[in-house]
């Protein structure tokens, strides 16, 4: 008996630091492209692209992804020095679906803190944002493997970014739209808090957010996606700066940037909405979790029989 103790004292002090990462096969997302024509309203959402390019390299790619947005779209990009500043007005100088304002930032808290920061003035103006960055990551062939599969799934092709503003129109509960978890990250046990759960509930309770020890743990790895202005509301309200992040020293994991990321889908049930994984089906060897969208009432199928909360009562 006491060799059991031993064992059950030493799991939940393994729980408190790392939550649940949840299992593949109760992880349902919407397959994109819809099988149905998207019916976009008359008045077309304001979209922003918001953008950190820090790797420059990317920069051609990274506007190669953005055309595939079918929409009158304004960029907000950033970056952290002149140099780089220059090099990214000439690459995106060829836009023509709105306007493009590229920001200087330091080097602190990677994507996290101009999405949280740099551009939380802007976002009032627009009913959607996507965010996008140059992602690069020890964890996976410098991450490019990583960072084109999230994209593909958010930003493959116009029909696929129709077909989540489609989602959006139909669904004003909706607050967010994020990528189905990357095979190699999930199967690495990368889907848990990892070592963020203090940083993590110091945050939350500022939210008023009461972090549950046992419960699952998801969130847009890669911290790239679809979501409306309101549901970021819990986490602008932090009145984050700049100087909160720690200067950028090749952390892989403890910052406040990393706990911040495991937050984005509570602070959507925060604000009172719901959230959604896509995933585009040939991206995956196993696509028994990925519910075909034919019609709109798949979509209202899908929350009725396939909707997480992370937050309890």
């Amino acid at each position: 008996m006491q060799l059991i103790k031993k064992f059950v004292d030493r799991a939940r002090r393994l729980a408190r630091r790392k939550g649940f990462q949840r299992s593949s096969e109760d992880d349902f997302s919407i397959g994109v492209p819809f099988g149905y024509e998207p019916t976009i309203s008359s008045r077309p959402f304001r979209i922003a692209g918001v953008c950190h390019i820090f790797f420059t390299d990317l920069a051609s790619e990274m506007l190669e992804e953005l055309t595939h947005i079918p929409f009158m779209c304004d960029l907000y990009i950033s970056t952290d020095s002149d140099a780089k500043r220059h090099y990214l007005q000439q690459v995106f100088s060829g836009w023509k679906q709105g306007s493009v304002e590229i920001r200087l930032v330091e080097n602190r808290g990677r994507d996290i803190a101009p999405k949280l920061v740099t551009f939380r003035d802007v976002y009032a103006n627009y009913d959607l944002l996507i965010f996008t960055h140059s992602k690069k990551s020890h964890i996976d062939d410098e991450g490019l493997g990583w960072r084109k599969f999230i994209v593909n799934n958010l930003l493959g092709s116009p029909r696929i970014v129709a077909s989540i503003v489609d989602a959006f129109v139909r669904m004003p509960s909706l607050g967010m739209i994020v990528s189905q978890h990357y095979e190699p990250i999930r199967a690495g046990g990368w889907l848990d808090w990892q070592d963020n759960y203090r940083l993590a509930r110091q945050l939350a309770l500022r939210m008023g957010i009461n972090l549950h020890l046992f419960g699952v743990v998801d969130f847009p790895s890669g911290s790239m996606f679809w979501t409306r202005p309101a549901a970021l509301t819990p986490l602008l309200n932090l009145n984050l700066a700049t100087k909160d992040f720690p200067t950028e020293n090749g952390q892989i994991d403890g910052t406040i940037a990393h706990a911040i990321e495991r937050l984005f889908l509570y602070s959507c049930e925060c604000a009172g909405l719901i959230w959604l994984k896509v995933a585009e089906p040939s991206m995956f060897k196993n696509c028994e979790t990925i519910e075909l969208i034919r019609s709109p009432a798949d979509l209202d199928s899908f929350v009725k029989n396939h909707l997480v909360r992370l937050i309890r009562s």
